[in-house]
């Protein structure tokens, strides 16, 4: 039989990286793997630029050397609204136990300290990383080292001051005294003395329901309904109630929530020592929602408990409405639920809520009207009625079993949530029709492979970062082979993006030669645009201007490619303390770190097409002719330099699945981008005007098999934008 020709268009990769396919279905418009190439909403693919310095940076010593900030933390978070001015916006470095702070609407972040350039500790170990919220202006840190604190700002003196947060509870507990609920001593010890008191109880009433009955009242009885007509205490007419078994109402005393003991002592109306019931853990994540603080996290470890002391394991704490810094610890009803005249609850009031299930706690996100629980063994949210979260008014749900396997791993994007757990990558998003969250595995039909191969250890320190402005998700991690989550933690090398408006992955590696050059260490999110720094030569009437023998050149901003907000924490090594400053993409050298050393680390953008079997996985395929698409990047001329912005693009066939150049079936790699016509500059300011934005190119492609897929890589040095290719198809007549 003939064979049959036909043209085959590719005009677009808006697919993205795919891993879950088979090589017999393929799907059109994705790659089998890719790295350092910006996916496009047009669906063309572009080589990212360098990572690079930002411009006029500056290197901020951490006073930490190697083996030291090994074993630290580093976090970065975004504080807006600072003393409740819109125009304050502060970015917040943490390194181990310190916090440094800079001015988020400089345009060099890494030269604008404040604080008076100085840091401040807030934590102990400094290996934990710390979580953030705020409300009222106030900064809320919490460390899972040290109580929570709140942090202020003052432009004026440009001064950072801190206060502690002691998280105080109702005594809705009491103690255990060894007694029956309806169980009437006839000795009052320290114990049942504290639990009467706590129940609204007073000395007077108490001596007096003994001096009439000979024993004491007992658990359940409560002291306000034993008053008569005239307001005068009567235990006979307490007596001739039957309380049954339910205990009396708790609460009259306020007690630090961590420290219930020796809060009991202090807070008795009698000296006497009880046992000193302690927590020893700490808050680890905080949020802030409905003009109140959320807190959680702890990992319960009591010290000298009784029966009764609380796991706060499950705890969720939450502040009354926020109106002063006191109020940030105020996790409690204002009014005293043992009083016979005001008691009840109000909306604003503070307060907690166990959730038993839930195993560690790592993460609390404000969600509208919802507050989202993450813990290693599942999601719930706690969420109120029509008006919102209120003291009175909510309730909680569990979401999902998959628990989260990183805190640092959990990105707000708009009206949805990302997170990694063991088995992939999730989202929580609401339900249109009742309005609660549900969860939803956004990697298992995508790139579940390439996520199942990342080790534990690896999606244990992911970060993950949202940028509003490109609408894109995005996480470091690192899965090196000697990636031990230990030494150089956050010494990350790979970045996993998701374009939440095309719904497609792509992936990015940094180069980085561990402990001689410089790394990413997190994102920071700016309010404002990243721009790139380009410098040209100064040209008048043709001729290069010099000065003392040097050419004159003129350097100006431009937003990079792919507008963004988000710089990259930059660790930089030194035979002393390490340093930090911030980063992003933006050399177009197209070499990473070259303001480091003036050399730059080379860095290969590649993708690996799907398997092409136009439909027929019988019959063997030549393509003759395969024709590529560019976006012509060529921008202009200099009598040192050349063309300026080269564009290249290397190409080789592959072959019947293989996926190595043992199989035979790869072919001899070749030049796609080429410009069709010798270009001539009129003079050395030259812009290039070649007269065409497209440039066409016809390759020959040898071989052939029933299956063909293009590796598609980069020139050191050059650009490309490949807006696509198409091929001319003959299908042989027999297989």
């Amino acid at each position: 039989m003939p064979k049959q020709n036909a043209v085959k268009p590719y005009a677009t990769f808006i697919g993205g990286l795919i891993t879950e396919a088979s090589p017999l279905t393929y799907p059109e418009n994705a790659s089998i793997d890719e790295e350092n190439f910006l996916l496009n909403r047009d669906g063309s693919r572009q080589r990212r630029l360098g990572m690079n310095y930002e411009a006029g940076y500056s290197e901020v010593d951490t006073g930490f050397v190697e083996s030291v900030i090994d074993d630290y933390a580093i976090e970065t978070y975004r504080w807006d609204n600072v003393g409740s001015d819109s125009n304050v916006s502060i970015g917040i470095v943490q390194v181990g136990p310190y916090l440094w702070f800079v001015d988020l609407y400089a345009d060099a972040q890494s030269a604008s300290l404040l604080n008076g350039g100085s840091s401040l500790k807030v934590g102990v170990n400094g290996v934990n990383p710390y979580q953030f919220s705020s409300v009222n202006g106030i900064l809320i840190v919490t460390t899972g080292e040290t109580n929570p604190l709140g942090l202020e700002y003052n432009s004026a003196t440009d001064s950072i001051t801190s206060t502690e947060i002691t998280i105080k509870i109702r005594d809705m507990i009491g103690l255990d005294d060894f007694l029956d609920i309806d169980e009437n001593p006839t000795t009052l010890s320290a114990y049942h003395k504290y639990n009467l008191f706590n129940q609204g109880w007073s000395g007077l009433r108490v001596t007096s329901y003994f001096s009439a009955e000979g024993e004491y009242p007992n658990n359940t009885e409560i002291a306000t309904l034993g008053k008569d007509a005239s307001d005068n205490f009567s235990s006979a007419l307490l007596r001739k109630q039957d309380f049954g078994n339910t205990p009396a109402p708790k609460g009259h005393f306020i007690l630090d929530a961590f420290n219930r003991g020796l809060s009991r002592y202090n807070t008795a109306t009698y000296a006497h020592y009880f046992n000193n019931d302690r927590e020893t853990g700490f808050l680890q994540t905080t949020c802030s929602n409905a003009g109140r603080i959320f807190y959680s996290g702890v990992n319960s470890k009591i010290e000298y408990p009784d029966d009764l002391s609380p796991n706060y394991t499950g705890f969720v704490f939450f502040s009354r409405v926020v109106e002063n810094t006191e109020d940030l610890g105020k996790c409690y009803q204002e009014a005293d639920p043992t009083s016979e005249h005001i008691f009840d609850l109000v909306d604003t009031d503070g307060g907690y809520i166990p959730i038993p299930e839930a195993n560690n706690i790592i993460k609390l996100i404000a969600a509208g009207e919802s507050v989202i629980v993450i813990a290693e063994n599942g999601i719930w949210e706690i969420y109120g009625g029509d008006t919102g979260f209120l003291a009175t008014e909510y309730q909680v749900s569990k979401i999902t079993n998959v628990g989260c396997v990183s805190a640092q791993s959990v990105v707000e994007a708009e009206d949805k949530i990302f997170y990694w757990a063991k088995s992939g990558i999730y989202v929580l998003s609401k339900d249109q029709i009742s309005g609660k969250h549900n969860s939803n595995n956004i990697t298992e039909t995508t790139i579940q492979t390439l996520y199942t191969d990342i080790p534990g250890v690896s999606k244990a320190n992911v970060k993950g970062n949202y940028d509003p402005i490109s609408r894109k998700v995005s996480w470091l991690y690192c899965d090196g082979d000697d990636y031990d989550g230990i030494l150089f933690k956050n010494n990350y090398k790979k970045e996993l993006v998701l374009d939440l408006v095309i719904s497609s992955f792509y992936k990015n590696t940094l180069s980085c030669t561990e402990t001689d050059s410089p790394f990413i260490a997190s994102y920071l999110s700016t309010p404002n645009f990243n721009i790139t720094e380009i410098t040209r030569n100064v040209v008048v009437d043709g001729d290069q201007v010099t000065a003392s023998g040097s050419d004159v050149v003129m350097t100006s901003d431009e937003r990079g490619r792919g507008e963004s907000t988000t710089k990259y924490l930059t660790i930089i090594p030194s035979s002393g303390n390490y340093e930090f400053t911030f980063s992003y993409y933006s050399d177009t050298r197209f070499l990473d770190w070259y303001d480091f050393d003036g050399v730059g680390q080379d860095y290969t953008s590649f993708l690996i097409t799907g398997h092409e079997v136009a439909g027929d996985i019988v019959r063997r395929k030549q393509v003759p002719y395969v024709f590529f698409y560019f976006n012509r990047t060529e921008s202009g001329y200099t009598e040192t330099d050349g063309i300026l912005n080269q564009s290249s693009c290397k190409v080789r066939a592959r072959w019947d699945w293989s996926d190595s150049a043992n199989s035979g079936k790869w072919g001899t790699e070749f030049q796609a981008y080429r410009l069709n016509r010798r270009y001539i500059p009129e003079e050395i300011s030259d812009d290039f005007d070649y007269g065409h934005e497209v440039i066409v190119t016809k390759n020959m492609l040898r071989g052939r098999g029933r299956a063909l897929s293009l590796y598609i890589a980069s020139e050191t040095g050059k650009d490309m934008h490949l807006l696509g290719w198409g091929s001319v198809l003959s299908v042989e007549g027999r297989g």
